[in-house]
């Protein structure tokens, strides 16, 4: 049982608390006011730790005393959950990581440059669809992007017949990639549109069959490095520093 008791200037609360003596100051002079803090108390008692009287509790008790009482009842402060991250967050941390890879040698800034022309779009669209989070970034969304990024596209006198878009998905892959390596996204949003450059309804074009054969026959020792170019629609200056660990494998069964 809990007594509001006159001691000093204050009013003092003493009894059991669960079955635990207290003696704890309630930091107040005003008796009726006591009354009602012992009353939440003893609320906050029946009703064990999960309470919504505790935070109540935490900003009427002096700190020694609201830890002595929740300490016995065992409550614990609930954090606030973190706001879920933002496609700028993305961003800011996808840029970090190229401009520390750019420093060391290990990226260009050419593909950088690249990689910046398919972020800006990206982001209008985002912007005109009303989303920022992550969470709202799924698969259905980056279908609608993909299908709005072609009529972009093909606005353009040298469109190509929107032959890019296929790397602005690569693009956009290789950074959710980063997300999940971020622990920003649990998976990768981003269905990738067969490999960039490549296209099943024109080919080889510019160049005809036998014009690739004699590319090929005349390669030599740099045949690895012909096919590569040829299958990938990689830059030359992007070609020249690849290494073999910043090949996706995994990510190549599923294009293959």
């Amino acid at each position: 049982m809990l007594n509001v008791k006159h001691r000093g200037r204050v009013y003092r609360l003493e009894g059991k608390f669960l079955g635990v003596r207290v003696r704890i100051s309630l930091g107040t002079r005003d008796g009726s006011h006591a009354e009602q803090v012992k009353r939440r108390i003893q609320s906050a008692e029946r009703e064990g730790n999960t309470s919504d009287l505790w935070p109540e509790l935490q900003k009427l008790l002096p700190g020694a005393a609201f830890a002595k009482l929740s300490g016995i009842a065992g409550y614990v402060e609930k954090t606030a959950a973190p706001p879920p991250a933002t496609w700028q967050d993305l961003f800011r941390s996808f840029e970090t990581e190229c401009l520390q890879r750019i420093a060391i040698g290990k990226f260009r800034s050419t593909t950088w440059a690249r990689y910046q022309q398919t972020c800006k779009p990206f982001a209008q669209f985002l912007g005109e669809s009303g989303v920022s989070e992550l969470p709202q970034i799924a698969k259905p969304l980056i279908e609608k992007f993909k299908v709005w990024r072609m009529q972009q596209i093909l606005k353009r006198k040298s469109s190509r017949g929107g032959r890019c878009l296929a790397l602005d998905v690569a693009i956009l892959h290789r950074i959710f990639a980063h997300a999940i390596d971020c622990e920003l996204m649990p998976k990768n949003p981003v269905r990738l549109e067969g490999r960039p450059g490549h296209n099943p309804e024109t080919g080889a074009q510019p160049f005809s069959a036998r014009e690739l054969e004699k590319l090929r026959e005349a390669a030599g020792l740099d045949r690895l490095l012909f096919l590569l170019l040829r299958h990938t629609g990689l830059r030359g200056s992007d070609a020249v520093s690849l290494c073999w660990r910043e090949i996706d494998w995994e990510g190549a069964k599923s294009i293959a």
